[in-house]
């Protein structure tokens, strides 16, 4: 499922759904973000999903 259906959700259904708290994933998309943004760039295709996908 994506990330868009996801954030909709209330907090006890999207625990219930991908095991994890909404504010532990909103956390650890901070931190991927940040690794994600510092890393160098690579010529290639460009992803299709987002970092929360």
């Amino acid at each position: 499922m994506k990330y868009e259906k996801l954030k909709n959700f209330s907090s006890e259904e999207f625990k219930r759904f991908t095991g994890i708290k909404l504010t532990t994933f909103q956390t650890l998309v901070k931190i991927v973000e940040n690794l994600f943004f510092n890393k160098k760039k690579k010529s290639g295709r460009p992803s299709n999903l987002t970092i929360e996908d």
